[in-house]
């Protein structure tokens, strides 16, 4: 996304096709529902910290969207890096999701 995204971020909802992803990725979460971010994803996904490819440490309650973040950074970075990644899910009833 642009770097004057994270401003916009924190006024309303942020479109998931914004983030680099392929369309056959952001077609797959639409079939599942899943088209708009959260102003606190969108937040966490436009921090200098992100784009730079440093970590990230976020909180929020159960169901709160947590996951979804983890799957947007890892697979910008597959992608658009050409990078590998293991993405590890602690909980069963994320997996089963």
């Amino acid at each position: 996304p642009d770097l004057d995204m994270a401003s916009e971020a924190t006024s309303h909802s942020v479109d998931l096709s914004s983030y680099d992803l392929p369309e056959a990725i952001v077609e797959a979460y639409k079939s599942r529902g899943i088209s708009r971010l959260y102003d606190w994803q969108a937040e966490c996904l436009c921090s200098s910290g992100v784009r730079d490819g440093r970590n990230l440490v976020y909180c929020a309650p159960t169901s709160g969207g947590k996951t979804l973040v983890s799957e947007v950074l890892m697979l910008r970075r597959v992608f658009n890096l050409k990078k590998r990644a293991i993405f590890v899910l602690p909980y069963v009833s994320v997996v089963s999701e």
